[in-house]
């Protein structure tokens, strides 16, 4: 799944089909294989987790520029997470197969979206697979 930053669902698909890549990553993060798995595990863990939950990794949604702060505050806490929890890293990896390395970049480029999703009054769409 990809999250974009984008006026509506037509946009974000239109974005995500141009060529160069280069062009729109400011404007997009990917959702690493296995870490929706344990992003749902350690839910507790993380503030605004029922927000996040809204985007569906198969399919395609549109989440309201109101819903952008809501989902930085969550991508802050998973950085948090992740930095605060180096000794859990082997269980992680033996568990879901993603360093907190990956958790890292994850949380850090959702939140780069969510300020460019503001800075541009967009909202969040994410296209699933």
């Amino acid at each position: 799944m990809e999250i974009v930053a984008a006026e509506s669902i037509s946009q974000a698909v239109e974005m995500l089909t141009r060529k160069p890549r280069k062009a729109i990553r400011d404007f997009c993060v990917v959702l690493p294989e296995k870490l929706d798995d344990f992003l749902y595990d350690f839910r507790e863990s993380f503030q605004n987790y029922q927000t996040f939950y809204l985007f569906d990794p198969y399919g395609e949604v549109f989440l309201p520029a109101e819903a952008v702060s809501q989902i930085k505050v969550f991508s802050d806490s998973v950085v948090k997470w992740a930095e605060e929890n180096s000794p859990a890293e082997n269980k992680v990896i033996e568990t879901y197969g993603i360093s907190l390395k990956k958790i890292r970049q994850f949380g850090t480029g959702l939140g780069h979206v969510c300020e460019i999703a503001r800075e541009n009054g967009y909202s969040l769409v994410g296209v699933g697979d």
